[in-house]
């Protein structure tokens, strides 16, 4: 009996915290009197991230908050370039604490570049060099219709990014295919890849190729290259804009056994808008001219709204996409407008 006692003891005082003890105590309370518990993984003046058990991924506006503090040290980086390690603690008056068992630093949240986890990679905020890390997207499109006239549509594109701040690695690819009545409306493949390298803040170089089939069109292939210089117009986190141009080479085959191969201009415009921390706007514009004859010439522009879904890796697109060709294939139109909804998953 004594023996049981001793393991009911045991048991007590080992098994049972470990147990109960929460994974996350990090606490945010916000001006609604909302009282947040998980795992603040970056903190910056703008908005603080939190894991949860309950919910996932969370993103908290900071002017909503009145209350934070870490039960675990964070890396953080000042406006002075002070880099600093310890617990955290963010009061209403707009002022945060930082501390370890050497300093107890008090100063102001705008002095705040950006909190994050010691053994993670830096938000971009804290001005630090960003190590090459690969990104992944997946987005679907499905659609149907029933009634009058049977439609179904499907459109799938994935993309491959390797990032640091100095370079730009992307591969993607993207299938369309639909029909309606039983008679293809599109069916269109498209493999592709570009590569950026910046050598100051503003300029950089850049190269790309793509490949598209579309029998839809009439073009059994369709493959380009180019490559040029890049220009940052502006470039923040939260706004950018840049301007690429270049020279390219064009190759055309189409199903009646014509090919078509020209020297072209390459001029692409790429912009970001981070409206807000649950939506941002992209475009993104590419203007390709024959070099031997500019009324032949290639303009393609998509524009679109990304919105996450709650606090996980899926977000929702909603965008309108124009492919304008001046010299299409027999009996094609020149213009080619689609508007979606896609479903995206990041990782």
């Amino acid at each position: 009996m004594k023996l049981i006692h001793n393991i009911i003891f045991l048991f007590s005082i080992v098994v049972i915290p470990v147990i109960v003890h929460p994974v996350f105590a990090d606490t945010i309370t916000t001006k609604n009197g909302a009282i947040l518990v998980g795992q603040v993984t970056t903190i910056t003046p703008e908005a603080v991230t939190m894991e949860t058990e309950y919910a996932g991924t969370i993103t908290i506006d900071t002017g909503m908050i009145i209350g934070l503090s870490t039960d675990m040290s964070l890396s953080s980086r000042l406006e002075d370039g002070t880099l600093l390690i310890g617990k955290i603690e963010i009061s209403d008056d707009g002022y945060i604490n930082i501390r370890n068992e050497s300093i107890d630093m008090r100063t102001s949240m705008d002095d705040l570049m950006a909190s994050w986890l010691p053994d993670s990679s830096p938000p971009t905020e804290a001005g630090l060099p960003q190590e090459r890390q690969w990104h992944y997207n997946v987005g679907a499109d499905i659609t149907g219709k029933r009634g009058n006239s049977k439609e179904n549509g499907t459109s799938i594109r994935a993309e491959a990014v390797l990032g640091s701040d100095h370079d730009v690695l992307k591969i993607y690819t993207s299938v369309d295919r639909a029909d309606t009545g039983g008679e293809d409306t599109s069916d269109e493949i498209i493999f592709g890849s570009s590569y950026t390298s910046y050598f100051s803040e503003k300029f950089g170089w850049y190269v790309s190729s793509e490949l598209e089939r579309d029998p839809f069109e009439s073009i059994d292939l369709r493959a380009s290259a180019s490559a040029g210089m890049s220009y940052w117009i502006y470039n923040q986190s939260d706004f950018s804009l840049e301007l690429q141009s270049g020279v390219g080479y064009r190759h055309e085959s189409f199903e009646d056994g014509v090919n078509k191969d020209t020297p072209t201009l390459n001029i692409r415009i790429n912009h970001l808008w981070q409206v807000s921390t649950w939506m941002n706007l992209t475009n993104s514009l590419i203007f390709t001219p024959s070099i031997s004859d500019f009324s032949d010439y290639l303009l393609a522009q998509d524009s679109g709204i990304t919105m996450p879904i709650g606090g996980s890796r899926w977000s929702l697109r909603l965008g309108l996409q124009n492919d304008y060709k001046s010299e299409p294939a027999e009996l094609r139109k020149k213009l080619d407008t689609t508007y979606y909804s896609r479903l995206l998953l990041s990782f």
